[in-house]
């Protein structure tokens, strides 16, 4: 079974926990869902999140511009059971091959998205189709998951 990791791309200082924020409560606004834990959901900082929708877990993490610890980050939520993993991390090509890798070997599908900054709003955002193609994804990976709890 291929359980999925989104990698959402953001630059340096442009908002990513605000990004995170967001599509945690897209996800907890899911039917059927339940937030198992929030450890931080500060300003700044890591977060790391838990949603659960009906049996499937889905992590949620995002870490500050000082950090280097989206792998990290992803091993925990791994650890914790999710089927489903979002990330918000910086642009670099080096940490990219690492997560792909990583996702490789746990046998996730690994899904790349890059975030669009607006200058005149100084905000960070998804465009439509990249947060259609997070729900397809996620979509996908509860359906598998309904097959093998039958």
């Amino acid at each position: 079974m291929r359980k999925a990791i989104v990698i959402i791309e953001c630059e340096n200082g442009s908002h990513k926990t605000s990004i995170i924020r967001t599509v945690s409560q897209i996800l907890i606004g899911l039917r059927h869902t339940t937030v198992l834990n929030i450890e931080k959901l500060g300003l700044t900082g890591d977060i790391d999140t838990i949603v659960q929708l009906d049996n499937m877990k889905i992590g949620v993490a995002s870490q500050n511009d000082m950090s280097n610890a989206t792998l990290h980050l992803m091993e925990q939520l791994v650890t914790r059971g999710c089927d489903f993993i979002i990330c918000a991390t910086q642009n670099n090509p080096n940490d990219l091959e690492h997560l792909k890798r990583y996702a490789d070997l746990y046998d996730f599908n690994f899904i790349d998205i890059k975030s669009h900054w607006s200058e005149k709003l100084e905000v960070n955002y998804l465009i439509e189709e990249q947060v259609n193609q997070i729900l397809l994804e996620i979509s996908r990976v509860h359906k598998l998951l309904q097959v093998i709890h039958q």
